[in-house]
């Protein structure tokens, strides 16, 4: 009888286990880090996609580029296969189009040469999805405002299959468009949504990395909840094996 209830016990245990396993993957998390060496230490195998191939001029801008921009761009900016097969960027909420910067846009802002930015200032969106999907990303990001200089917080939203939100961050962004946020996403990222509310600045995507994280996706872990009603099972049953052995000694 007491071995027969130890079996029942360890598959109750089992099942529980299981459970909170299952569900804590079914909550998608993302971890994140602003230390581009270490985020690349991390994650060695990813393509890299800048804007270089525009090739705007100093102190200007090159543009207007085409929306999307894919690898099939084909204008002022970008031809055909400057741009990777396995991203597309757009703008939004309306459609329009975007700009490449050149190094110290306007003689006033400090930037790198070759930024992607959107035509637009007010409730700008830019979007970034992946086909194949990934599991890490990095991003080097910052704005430019429309008097000298700016500072602005950009919101970074990552998305997966279904469009399912996986989580949220912000950056701190600026004119040196020097701004990086590595991300690492447990399930896969099918897409990243950046956001700027400030009407006096425009964002700035200076390149983008892109491809499988380093560490294997979808380690199941278990939630803060999991965690505490294991430390429950596993108590209650030291207390009963303990009770039981008392009972027949």
């Amino acid at each position: 009888m007491i071995r027969r209830t130890k079996i029942l016990l360890f598959f109750s245990m089992a099942f529980i286990l299981a459970f909170f396993v299952s569900y804590s993957n079914s909550q998608a998390q993302i971890a994140t880090t602003n230390d581009l060496q270490q985020f690349l230490a991390m994650n060695s195998n990813l393509n890299f996609q800048d804007f270089s191939a525009a090739d705007a001029p100093d102190f200007g801008t090159i543009g207007p580029c085409s929306s999307p921009v894919n690898s099939n761009s084909n204008d002022i900016c970008f031809s055909p296969g400057d741009i990777l097969p396995d991203i597309q960027i757009t703008d939004g909420p309306t459609p329009g189009a975007f700009l490449v910067a050149g190094e110290d846009l306007f003689n006033f802002d400090n930037n790198p040469p070759n930024v992607l930015t959107d035509e637009t200032t007010a409730n700008s969106v830019i979007n970034i999805e992946f086909n194949p999907e990934i599991s890490a990303v990095g991003l080097t990001l910052g704005c430019f405002g429309l008097v000298a200089g700016c500072n602005s917080t950009i919101t970074v939203e990552v998305f997966g299959a279904g469009n399912v939100l996986l989580g949220t961050t912000n950056v701190n962004a600026t004119s040196s468009i020097n701004s990086f946020i590595g991300i690492v996403a447990q399930e896969a990222i099918t897409n990243i949504s950046l956001s700027d509310n400030n009407i006096d600045a425009t964002m700035g995507i200076l390149d983008i990395r892109f491809g499988e994280a380093g560490a294997t996706r979808n380690v199941p872990t278990l939630s803060e909840w999991g965690l505490i009603t294991m430390a429950v099972i596993l108590g209650t049953v030291g207390f009963i094996i303990v009770r039981r052995r008392q009972v027949t000694a």
